[in-house]
């Protein structure tokens, strides 16, 4: 088969979507011959990012925000016209709560995910015992363990801030970011801020004492970073896809496999169909682009499918606001393991964006994660609405039925940055560089926020524009 001057990219996600975009500008800056096709095996593009409406409330099945640490993500933002656009978080009541014994007790201000930089806070805090507010004290004198040694998210913290803030908030909190075990995700890769911290101070409070901006009131996530889009998410792929060449995007379009011929690859369709490409940018899950490549490359495949998936359940659910009778001025809770309950955390997300809801309601997003999620997955909307509803007016105190409730089912969507995963990746693009024209991306191998998919798939596309060039293939 011939191979066309085409570029192909598996997989209309966020990442799919941002390859293709600097694809285009590459190609269109250069006046290069390449034309891009995207193609989505689903009938919608975006991915898990979905925005809906339920009651007149703009709610999403999918992220409700990202980070703005990175502005690669606000670049592009600004590039599609979306800057009048950004939201950010409620500056009002950004604490998180930790269910513990029945009741939502606040996270004490000036926690950094799991770790205390307002001892103040900290010690007049009734979460924690006595016992666990002098063991957090021994990281300011463990010796750090050196940059070359993975451990576990669980061992890292057990070790630096002691078994109860693990469990109370390390566990919990981590989990329901990555929604898989704590125990077997990397601390390396997971924490590579607290990693840095140790590093370089001896502490990671001391260091981040010396990096904390003064006068932040909040406690877990740090909330002040996070914002959204006015009209949901789903706007940041609409723009996108806008920005792309007309007819580029084929939908209901599966790949079968992938395989090498002269000067490119051969893409083979679920439905017969094959074409012949110069490079290929795969944005699918590691589990998908493994299938894709098995036939001629078993040893890459075997190493993308060491990268583990679990799974999500997501909830939403609109009340009105007289029907809940605990306060929840705050940003949502986290639950631990330990207290064996069916969700692991609940957004208060009302609170977090009070415009897209009216006064008198309020919005709830309840998680079910990892193994208690793919347990669930067989049941039907009902039940898990009505196991959710049970669970929730326990903890909130609710008065009647919500207004209006969905369900969405995440199965193996959230990769697991196991303990190793940065060798891992280190091998796997090892293998890549036999395979220049071919790249991948997504939120496999470098972070799972939708500002690491942009960036990830961004570099694809550059990285790929640059191999084609210096190979200066012909057909």
């Amino acid at each position: 088969m011939q191979v066309k001057e085409e570029i192909a990219i598996i997989g209309a996600g966020i990442a799919g979507l941002s390859a293709a975009y600097e694809l285009d500008k590459l190609i269109q800056a250069a006046n290069l011959p390449y034309k891009i096709c995207l193609y989505e095996s689903k009938a919608e593009i975006g991915g898990n990012i979905k925005t809906t409406y339920l009651e007149d409330t703009l709610v999403e099945l999918g992220p409700e925000a990202f980070i703005t640490q990175n502005n690669k993500i606000l670049d592009l933002i600004e590039e599609l016209g979306l800057s009048s656009d950004l939201i950010s978080m409620n500056p009002n009541h950004r604490r998180t709560f930790i269910y513990h014994q029945g009741k939502l007790k606040p996270l004490p201000d000036g926690f950094r995910l799991f770790a205390p930089t307002n001892f103040t806070s900290f010690y007049s805090s009734s979460l924690f015992s006595f016992k666990a507010k002098l063991r957090v004290l021994a990281d300011l004198f463990l010796t750090p363990v050196p940059a070359e040694i993975d451990q576990s998210v669980a061992d890292y913290v057990k070790r630096r801030f002691g078994q109860e803030v693990y469990d109370k908030v390390a566990e919990p909190m981590i989990s329901s970011i990555y929604g898989g075990n704590v125990n077997k995700l990397s601390a390396n890769f997971v924490l590579k801020l607290f990693r840095h911290q140790e590093l370089k101070h001896g502490s990671v409070v001391r260091g981040l004492w010396k990096t904390a901006k003064s006068g932040i009131k909040e406690s877990g996530p740090r909330y002040g970073l996070f914002m959204t889009l006015k009209y949901g998410l789903s706007s940041l792929c609409k723009a996108l896809v806008k920005n792309l060449p007309t007819n580029s995007i084929q939908c209901n379009k599966s790949v079968n496999q992938i395989t090498p011929c002269q000067n490119g690859y051969t893409i083979e369709f679920t439905d017969n169909s094959k074409v012949a490409v110069a490079g290929i940018i795969c944005a699918t899950p590691a589990y998908a682009t493994s299938t894709m490549i098995k036939s001629w490359n078993p040893q890459l495949a075997n190493k993308l499918n060491q990268i583990e998936y679990s799974s999500v359940i997501m909830i939403n659910l609109i009340f009105d606001k007289l029907s809940i009778g605990r306060d929840i001025t705050g940003f949502g809770y986290v639950v631990p393991s330990l207290e064996e309950k069916f969700l692991k955390a609940c957004s208060f997300s009302s609170c977090k964006f009070p415009d897209r809801t009216a006064s008198d309601k309020i919005w709830l997003r309840a998680f079910i994660c990892g193994d208690i999620a793919k347990a669930n997955l067989h049941k039907s909307e009902q039940d898990l609405l009505a196991q959710a509803q049970n669970e929730l007016s326990e903890i909130l105190d609710l008065k009647a039925n919500p207004i209006s409730g969905n369900v969405i089912k995440y199965p193996d969507s959230m990769p697991q940055y196991q303990v190793g995963h940065s060798k891992l990746i280190e091998s796997i693009n090892n293998d890549l560089n036999n395979y220049p024209n071919i790249k991948l991306c997504g939120n496999a191998y470098n972070g799972v926020g939708i500002p690491d998919c942009v960036a990830n798939g961004t570099q694809s596309s550059q990285e790929l524009i640059k191999v084609l060039n210096t190979a200066k293939l012909k057909c």
